[in-house]
């Protein structure tokens, strides 16, 4: 079902052009369909283009933290959720809880 998840949001991101408000939310949730598909480099991408279009959403760094640390670079997965708390640090943004490390299997 992931890979259903990633052509719908691709043809969603590409529907709505990149003046959509919510271009972000899109790019997350294929992020997080790619990182269930382990393509880490194309999540990684969704990653940083959602944290480019909406710095304060918390779900953009942890979309690429995850992708990070599943490509083996777990010191740049760390510092990505830093930059993740710094940005979001309002109460109630769940940057506390989202971005804390996961252990890994």
């Amino acid at each position: 079902k992931f890979d259903q998840a990633v052509v719908f949001y691709t043809s969603a991101l590409e529907t709505c052009g990149p003046d959509y408000a919510d271009r972000h939310l899109l790019l997350c949730n294929r992020a997080a369909a790619r990182n269930a598909l382990s393509q880490f480099e194309l999540a990684l991408e969704d990653g940083q283009k959602a944290i480019e279009e909406a710095p304060t959403f918390v779900k953009g760094y942890h979309r690429s933290s995850i992708a990070l640390q599943n490509l083996g670079s777990a010191l740049q997965a760390i510092a990505v959720c830093v930059k993740g708390m710094q940005r979001c640090p309002a109460k109630g943004s769940g940057a506390e809880h989202v971005l804390r490390p996961q252990p890994q299997a």
